[in-house]
């Protein structure tokens, strides 16, 4: 490994180019390449509790920092820039990440959350990530992140420090958005991202001011009005039925205990009133509303 880790990120020297055309499958080798490299790096260091990264960075005698810490920087560094779209851009080649690569760095990604940058970032990537237009990606970055989120919020789990409470909330409020792109073009993407709001409700992860303004941006996923085409009911009537059943579920947690939630409930009313889960709705409805 120490000897490997001098060459590491491999294939990024711009020095390649001139010994052999840079091509995509050669770019998607190295990267392959790089992936594997830093699940070792991250399972070397497993061993150690990683609420403490300093102590796995040191030896047992002197105290002084190892070349382990050393390969761990290299590796939390790489994967920033992986994820910013930094590494793999030469002109004429995708930057971004497949399905596989993507998914096979996730157990890199949870043992090195501790190091500076890292959590951070894959916030950003679950918010902005395209995937080359393949909502799977998406789909897995959403997911992962809204586990890393719930994880936290467990006090049986040693709390992951690199966890911003105000890139937490900036990046839930960007979930009724996420929401509306999966729609009924991405069934199970809808489903994780209705369940993450679900599940943080009811963790209480949410202050007044952030379940006000989620309520405000989840009005559209029933129901919008246009400047020119009037009223337009959003992805909420294409979904199947188990779906909408679930939509309804996360709105009333949601709506429960809130006090500005008419425009939500009246939305959703709107919606609900002429399909078969009226019924189901009134159950649920917030009473004092």
């Amino acid at each position: 490994m120490s000897r490997m880790a001098s060459y590491f990120p491999f294939g990024e020297e711009m020095s390649l180019a001139i010994i052999e055309p840079v091509n995509i499958k050669t770019r998607e080798g190295f990267q392959a390449l790089n992936l594997a490299y830093a699940e070792l790096v991250s399972l070397q260091i497993s061993r150690t509790a990683p609420s403490d990264p300093g102590t796995r960075r040191r030896n047992k005698k002197g105290g002084k920092p190892m070349t382990e810490g050393k390969q761990v920087d290299k590796v939390a560094s790489y994967i920033v820039q992986t994820l910013r779209g930094e590494v793999g851009s030469l002109p004429g080649l995708p930057s971004t990440l497949s399905l596989i690569a993507y998914t096979s760095l996730l157990p890199t990604i949870w043992a090195l959350r501790c190091e500076n940058g890292v959590i951070s970032t894959t916030m950003q990537y679950a918010t902005s990530c395209s995937g080359g237009g393949n909502k799977a990606v998406k789909r897995a970055a959403v997911e992962f992140m809204g586990r890393i989120i719930l994880i936290n919020s467990d006090p049986r789990c040693a709390e992951i420090p690199s966890l911003d409470n105000a890139d937490v909330r900036e990046w839930v409020l960007g979930l009724p958005r996420t929401a509306w792109e999966f729609g009924e073009k991405d069934l199970r993407g809808t489903e994780i991202v209705l369940l993450i709001l679900l599940r943080m409700n009811q963790r209480k992860l949410y202050d007044k001011s952030t379940l006000d303004a989620l309520q405000e941006r989840l009005v559209p996923f029933f129901t919008f009005d246009h400047a020119k085409r009037g009223t337009i009911t959003g992805p909420w009537t294409k979904l199947p039925d188990h779906l909408q059943r679930l939509a309804l579920d996360v709105m009333s947690s949601l709506c429960h205990g809130g006090e500005n939630v008419g425009e939500l409930t009246t939305a959703i009313d709107k919606v609900v009133a002429q399909t078969t889960l009226a019924e189901y709705w009134t159950h649920l409805r917030p009473l004092k509303i």
